[in-house]
């Protein structure tokens, strides 16, 4: 609720309120360092961790009748081959889906 000239003041860093309620804690090169990302292995996750989850979901998908369920299993395929045009984003969106679908169906399931 502070005022944006208060948080971010003309002509200084990023995140100045931080900086300087954690500037005695943190090493210089932190503090200093430009601004970095950071990622999250979905791919490595999908295809170690989780691999028994999203192949399960990806057979229950491929069943769906407003699915070609072959091309589903090809995404999976391509995707657990590595070849560089599958994106783990694709196999992802048909685990999400299948998620989704088991949520909307419990939901529709009439309480007892």
């Amino acid at each position: 609720s502070l005022p944006g000239d208060v948080k971010c003041p003309p002509r200084h860093p990023q995140k100045k309120l931080l900086r300087e309620a954690c500037g005695r804690l943190m090493p210089a090169e932190v503090m200093n360092r430009r601004k970095t990302g950071f990622f999250l292995p979905i791919a490595t996750w999908m295809r170690r961790d989780l691999r028994d989850v999203s192949e399960a979901a990806i057979r229950r998908v491929a069943q769906l009748p407003f699915l070609e369920g072959l091309e589903a299993r090809r995404v999976w395929q391509d995707f657990v081959a590595e070849k560089p045009s599958m994106h783990w984003s694709r196999p992802l969106a048909l685990v999400v889906l299948r998620s989704y679908l088991l949520r909307v169906e419990a939901e529709s399931q009439p309480a007892t």
